[in-house]
């Protein structure tokens, strides 16, 4: 009895292997890829240069848009014809992250600066500056889609809610393309933030000391982490990196993994084969430590007002 049929007798299901090597395509950049990111939901794939050139490639490698980021130095609102100012110098891109519902990119520079690109034109829908640059970042729910759906309705209305937006004076920009830029930020703002991001906590781990900010909606700072580097033992903070962060939205955890070189006296089982070192003499070696961050904000309420 050959192997399939033996499959299909033990599991009423065909099992027939698939050689993935021979069906792969190769598919060539116009610039040299730093970052690829698949989108969580809609099947199609970001790539990023150094440089800030970011493409959008949908299935087919099929080309979307295209964008560069390097010079765009934010949106500010509040001042006559500043809208995404652009300086002789430029910066380099550090990460980038999807939203949860794949609607949104958050691009980090290195100067500080946080993008919001839209996933179906490219277009940066928000952008601001921070003191800090942005190394890693996980963009995540923090509560269940289905259960905040009534009070993203009446996110900005809520009389519990504590953000207010600065005024936009699009009626003050120069052009037609500025004012239309200017129109879209507002709309980003007042329409897809509730609608698109409520419920969403975008983390991002900053080159200060690993600190760990939260961002409510991928906007709204609302808590910061501090890794406790003294709890650590022999631990060399200075070359601490963080591996990964994951929320558990049922313990209201954030869990974050952080890796550093320590001095430890090393100690090796009898059944791994090698030469046991000297015990007396502490040696180099890497250390993983898995922290525990409670993150509540209080009842579901609360949110509309973190």
């Amino acid at each position: 009895m050959d192997r399939q049929k033996v499959d299909a007798e033990s599991t009423d299901v065909l099992c027939r292997s698939t050689p993935f090597i021979e069906d792969s395509k190769s598919y060539k950049s116009s610039f040299p890829v730093h970052i690829a990111k698949w989108n969580p939901i809609h099947d199609s794939l970001v790539i990023a240069s150094k440089k800030g050139d970011i493409c959008l490639r949908r299935g087919g490698y099929k080309k979307s848009w295209k964008i560069n980021v390097e010079r765009i130095r934010g949106i500010y609102y509040e001042e006559l014809g500043s809208l995404q100012k652009e300086y002789d110098h430029g910066t380099t891109l550090e990460c980038m992250e999807w939203s949860p519902n794949g609607l949104y990119l958050a691009v980090s520079m290195a100067n500080g600066y946080l993008h919001i690109l839209d996933y179906e034109t490219g277009q940066v829908r928000y952008s601001q500056k921070f003191n800090f640059t942005i190394t890693k970042m996980k963009w995540q729910w923090y509560i269940e889609y289905d259960a905040l759906k009534k009070f993203s309705q009446n996110f900005f209305e809520s009389s519990q809610i504590n953000v207010r937006f600065p005024n936009f004076y699009e009626e003050e920009e120069s052009n037609r393309e500025r004012f239309a830029g200017a129109m879209a930020t507002k709309e980003f703002c007042t329409e897809s933030v509730p609608k698109d991001l409520f419920g969403t906590i975008l983390f991002v781990v900053t080159d200060q000391d690993l600190l760990i900010h939260a961002l409510s909606c991928g906007i709204f700072p609302v808590a910061k982490f501090k890794a406790p580097f003294e709890k650590f033992g022999n631990f060399d903070w200075t070359s601490a990196v963080v591996n990964d962060i994951n929320y558990d939205m049922s313990s209201r955890m954030l869990f974050v993994s952080y890796s550093g070189m320590a001095m430890a006296y090393p100690s090796y089982p009898t059944e791994v084969g090698v030469p046991e070192p000297n015990s007396l003499e502490q040696s180099m070696g890497t250390n993983t430590h898995v922290v525990e961050f409670k993150l509540d904000f209080g009842s579901i309420n609360s949110i509309p007002s973190i």
